[in-house]
Formats: C-alpha cells, sequence, structure tokens
C-alpha cells in the first residue's frame, strides 16, 4: 500500500483522537487506527486495512488483539486518498457492510464532505459546514466537520 499524504494523516489523526476522547469518556468500547485488519471474506480470506474504526465492549469481547479482527466493528472510519478510484471505494464499504458493520464514514478532503453508508442504498452525504453525530450508534459524540476539513 502506497504511503499516506500529510493531509489524509491529519484527517485520520483528528477523528481518531475525538473518537477516542468519546470512548474513554463514555467506556463504551475502543478506538483503533492505523491499519487494523478486519476480515471481510473467508475462502479465500480477505482482510481490509481500516484507518479508524470502533468497536463496543461487547463485540470486543469476542476478539484477540493480537490478531485482526474476525468480529465486525461498528464503525469504519476511511479518509479517501487522491488515488484512490471510487468503485475500489464502494466495494470495500459493501465488504464492511456485508459482514456487520453497521456504519462507514468515507472522508473525501478533496471535496471537504464525508459520506455516512447505512447501506449502500443509505447514505448520507455532510458537508465541511456540519456537524457529524449518530445518537444511535456514537450517543454524545458530535464533530463539527469544520474543525476536520481546517476550514
Amino acid at each position: 500500500m502506497p504511503l499516506a499524504k500529510l493531509r489524509h494523516g491529519d484527517i485520520e489523526a483528528g477523528v481518531g483522537a475525538r473518537l477516542q476522547v468519546w470512548a474513554d469518556d463514555t467506556g463504551l468500547g475502543r478506538v483503533a487506527g492505523g491499519g487494523v485488519g478486519v476480515y471481510t471474506r473467508w475462502n479465500p480470506d480477505t482482510v481490509r486495512a481500516t484507518d479508524i474504526l470502533f468497536i463496543s465492549n461487547e463485540r470486543f469481547a469476542g476478539c484477540s488483539e493480537d490478531d485482526f479482527l474476525k468480529v465486525a466493528p461498528e464503525l469504519v472510519v476511511e479518509v479517501l486518498s487522491p488515488d484512490d478510484r471510487w468503485e475500489q471505494v464502494v466495494k470495500k464499504v459493501g465488504e464492511y457492510l456485508s459482514v456487520g458493520v453497521l456504519r462507514v464514514w468515507v472522508f473525501d478532503p478533496k471535496k471537504r464532505r464525508v459520506l455516512i453508508y447505512r447501506s449502500l442504498e443509505d447514505v448520507t452525504e455532510l458537508g465541511a459546514g456540519q456537524i457529524l453525530a449518530d445518537e444511535e450508534l456514537l450517543p454524545g459524540f458530535s464533530l463539527p466537520l469544520a474543525v476536520v476539513f481546517r476550514v
């Protein structure tokens, strides 16, 4: 995999830090970054590297800290890179959702937007002036996108 550019890493760190503070404050689960592997297929095995993930304590109880995740996290965050092809991004999102990921947030630095996938058909787009929140999945979490995109 090619190395991430500064803008990608900046967004990844910012979103991850906000999620980590929320997870620590609520005690509802764990946040991980840095390309944690999640199984999206078996036989043959396919493991996808997430930019950031959130996994609840309940789901984490079925995991090993020394292996790729065989239990789907509730949330996967992807930050687009300039060389990402959209059809590959949608394929990856579909794989995550098919194994039980409840939300996939796709941050698009170039267009300063985030796409929130509940399914491939249920997608919400938020722009840089809006606030990202999901009371159902992450009660009390909110993230002003102007901060993420440094508007």
